[in-house]
This record gives structure tokens, C-alpha cells and sequence, in this order.
């Protein structure tokens, strides 16, 4: 592990505005690199968005990193989630991936928004999944950033997924909602391209602690996961629709409106690989 201890700015989340929260100390911060395809009819187009996974005694968290330096400044700023954030902040702190993903034993929360709003935790939805992945362990053996690493594969719907976890840090933990394996995970991929998380960074902390309000703190209401992508499908086919009735944007000019609205339905053309309608 020495190999990938570097110095890094770790983000501390303490929502010191909710009362309804839970708190947890983090012992390691873990840093992935995600690439992913959005439209399946162009896969040598892939976004990427750096990933941290935070890992407790017996919980992971999982989120885009820069929204952890986020949170961070709306704890320091004693910022109320329901009521948003400004867009300083925001551009200060940009990422496209806005879930955060609570994993505590097989049991894993899922909240995420998909709504153009500046942050408020309010339009999130939140569902939950118990998932128990069957890996098979495979003799091939390789090296990643100086760790010993084992191949494993297992299928999960459409897509056949390979990892290699690392037994020399004993964490059954990975990427996204990838665990179950005698060791951390420090690479996974699928066979079709669409999506990889590959480490970049461990940082190694003590006595840092990780806030997770309640659903009720934060006015979210539970729903399953097919009602999450059902949502999900209806705004980013309407989205400047829906965004206009919210007020979320203001559009004065019909012509204007017009083309935006079809731009919404070219867009969802394009975005047709979610990574949550696999696993």
C-alpha cells in the first residue's frame, strides 16, 4: 500500500445543519477513476468523473469526489440542503455523477438526482437494494500500483464484469456497488466498454468522520429502483418542461423554448447507457 499513499486533501463531511444524521469514523479514503459510455452507438466517446470511496468499520460510502469537497464546504458554511446552494459553490465543485451510495451489510442506500437544480438534497429520490454479487475467483495474477492482484469474474444481467482485488489490503470492499471479494478491489471493467473504475489513491485516515442524514432530515421519500429509472426517463425526456413548472429556469421566448424541448428528447437519444439499469 505504500505504492499508493500520497498526500492528499481529505475531505471531512459533517452536516452540522441536520439534527436527524448518523456519523461515522472513516479509516480509508479511496480514489477511482470512472469512465463511462453514454450512448451505446458511440463507445469511443467516454465521460470520466474521479470517484472516492470512503470505508468505515463495517460501512462504505460511495460518491463523486468532488461532491465530497462540496458537502465539506456546506458543513463549514452550516448551509441548509433544502433550501440549495449558490452558484459559486457550485462551479467551484463540479460533477456529473450526483449519487451517493450507503453500502452497510449487502444493504445498499442509493440517493441521486437527476433534476437541474443548484443542489437542493430535497429533489433527490433514495432507493435501497439488498445485492450479494457471486464472484468466481480466477488463478490469474497481476500487478497494480506495486499490489498483487487477483482476477475474479461474475455476470450481472447483460454485462460479464472482471475485477482484481488485491489481498494485501483485506477490505471486501470496491467501486460503486462492487464487494465481496477477499480484498479490496482496485479495478473493474465490463466486456461490452461501457464502464471502468480504476484506483488512483489510498489515503489511510483515522478519526475522520463521515455524516449521513436521515431520509426524513432531508425530506426524501423511499422508492424501488425500477421507479428511480422510470423518473429518471420522464425528466431528461421533459426536462425543460418539468424545469419551467419547477421554476427551476425561465424561459421567455416560445421559439426559444421550443428547441430546447426537442434538444431534451435528441439528448436522451444519446444517453441511453445508465449504469444503474445493470447493477
Amino acid at each position: 500500500m505504500k505504492h499508493l499513499l500520497l498526500a492528499l486533501l481529505f475531505s471531512v463531511v459533517s452536516f452540522s445543519s441536520m439534527s436527524q444524521e448518523s456519523k461515522y469514523p472513516i479509516n480509508y479514503q479511496i480514489v477511482y477513476k470512472h469512465s463511462y459510455v453514454k450512448d451505446s452507438l458511440n463507445r469511443d466517446k467516454k465521460e470520466e468523473e474521479t470517484m472516492e470511496l470512503l470505508v468505515g468499520d463495517n460501512v462504505t460510502f460511495f460518491q463523486a469526489y468532488n461532491k465530497g469537497i462540496r458537502d465539506s464546504i456546506i458543513a463549514a458554511e452550516d448551509i441548509d440542503h433544502n433550501k440549495g446552494i449558490t452558484y459559486a459553490i457550485q462551479s467551484k465543485t463540479p460533477f456529473d455523477l450526483a449519487y451517493t451510495i450507503f453500502h452497510q451489510n449487502n444493504m445498499f442506500t442509493t440517493r441521486d438526482s437527476y433534476i437541474s437544480t443548484l443542489g437542493r438534497e430535497k429533489d433527490n429520490s433514495y432507493y435501497q437494494e439488498k445485492i450479494v454479487l457471486h464472484w468466481d475467483l480466477l488463478p490469474d495474477t497481476d500487478s497494480i500500483h506495486g499490489l498483487l492482484v487477483q482476477k475474479a469474474q461474475c455476470k450481472i444481467g447483460d454485462l460479464s464484469w472482471t475485477a482484481f482485488f488485491t489481498p494485501e489490503i483485506s477490505l471486501p470492499y470496491g467501486p460503486y456497488k462492487f464487494a465481496g471479494l477477499p480484498g479490496l478491489i482496485l479495478k473493474v471493467e465490463d466486456n461490452k466498454g461501457y464502464f471502468s473504475f480504476v484506483i488512483t489513491n489510498i489515503v489511510q485516515k483515522t478519526a475522520k468522520i463521515q455524516a449521513f442524514p436521515t431520509a426524513e432530515a432531508l425530506k426524501q421519500k423511499l422508492i424501488t429502483p425500477a421507479q428511480f429509472l422510470k423518473n429518471k426517463y420522464y425528466y431528461l425526456d421533459n426536462r425543460t418542461i418539468i424545469d419551467i413548472e419547477n421554476k427551476n429556469i425561465i424561459i421567455t421566448d416560445e421559439s426559444y423554448k421550443q428547441k430546447a424541448i426537442l434538444a431534451d428528447q435528441e439528448a436522451l437519444k444519446k444517453y441511453n447507457v445508465w449504469l444503474e439499469k445493470f447493477l
